[in-house]
């Protein structure tokens, strides 16, 4: 992706009226985003995490919903629709390695899907008791994120993991780590967040999918800011969210991307492999019945197993965690 498409030059908002609206954002997510009044997160916390346990992994095949009706749609599904990224496919002329044969995506392109839910919030429509439309908006924030290289291919730099273990040459390496510690209220939108990590980590723009191995991955902390209708208060829809997405668009990863058709733009979706929630467990969007209950199970153990798999320790699962009842 040449320049990534200015991405990393032109800045996030550079037109007055995204600077108007991400003023007017971060006021509102100053005022609304309720789960960080009671997120301290003090080392007091670290007691609690400590023991949590680890379920055994369960299959991406448990995850994930068959087409449903239209009036079997829950609003866990609805959410989880809104939120996934649909990144522009590319499908490279060279055959150098398998991966390049198959669509894939450029990092840039995927931070450009969330460039407008940055500015102004990811719109996901409920319908409240059943009855009642309305739609909440969430801004998305980054929480972690981890990329796997293959070291012997030459386009890739790892950077902050070694190649040897125990004498031995291992197939991936990890090329760059971050996990958020900052306490939300302090944390920019995920497009800031990450035009910040691209300038002293630029391949963070540049590579592409085809180039990571199948453990990169992302999590995504979606805030809820505000919903249209208002009505009077945000507390009954004050749920946050941490959704975990794989990055590889190489066969056979786990959570597979997809490739959908845009009109005539093909897109690549990111699905949801993993997922933990705060607050989430008696509000008026909260699961109901067997199906919808056993789908968020199964996502958290998702999330629980792939961290627990690649070691990756992640402040906000563990916080989300603690706190899941």
């Amino acid at each position: 992706m040449s320049g990534s498409g200015g991405f990393a030059d032109d800045g996030l908002c550079n037109h007055q009226n995204i600077h108007n609206q991400y003023s007017l954002q971060q006021q509102r997510l100053a005022m609304a985003v309720v789960v960080a009044d009671d997120d301290d997160r003090t080392d007091s916390d670290d007691d609690d995490n400590a023991a949590l346990p680890i379920p055994p992994f369960v299959s991406s095949s448990s995850l994930f919903c068959t087409s449903k009706p239209q009036t079997d749609i829950t609003n866990l599904d609805s959410f989880l629709d809104s939120i996934t990224p649909i990144v522009p496919a590319q499908k490279s002329s060279e055959t150098s390695c398998e991966a390049e044969v198959h669509p894939y995506y450029c990092l840039g392109d995927l931070w450009e899907t969330f460039r407008e839910w940055s500015a102004y919030g990811a719109g996901v429509p409920f319908l409240l008791y059943g009855r009642h439309p309305t739609t909440q908006y969430y801004v998305p924030f980054l929480s972690g994120m981890q990329l796997y290289v293959d070291p012997q291919k030459p386009q890739t730099k790892p950077r902050c993991r070694g190649e040897e273990n125990g004498g031995s040459k291992l197939s991936e390496v990890c090329a760059f780590e971050y996990m958020e510690q900052e306490h939300p209220h302090s944390r920019p939108p995920l497009t800031d967040k990450v035009s910040g990590l691209a300038s002293e980590f630029p391949e963070l723009i540049k590579y592409r999918s085809c180039d990571l191995s199948a453990s990169s991955w992302m999590c995504v902390a979606w805030y809820p800011i505000y919903r249209i209708p208002m009505g009077p208060t945000l507390k009954d829809l004050e749920a946050s969210f941490l959704t975990f997405h794989s990055l590889s668009t190489q066969p056979g990863c786990y959570g597979e991307a997809e490739v959908s058709s845009m009109s005539e733009v093909d897109g690549i979706r990111l699905p949801v492999i993993g997922m933990a929630s705060y607050k989430l467990k008696g509000s008026i969007i909260s699961p109901y019945g067997l199906q919808e209950c056993k789908q968020e199970n199964a996502l958290l153990d998702a999330a629980t197993n792939w961290l627990h798999r690649l070691q990756a320790l992640l402040p906000d699962y563990q916080f989300f965690l603690a706190r899941y009842s």
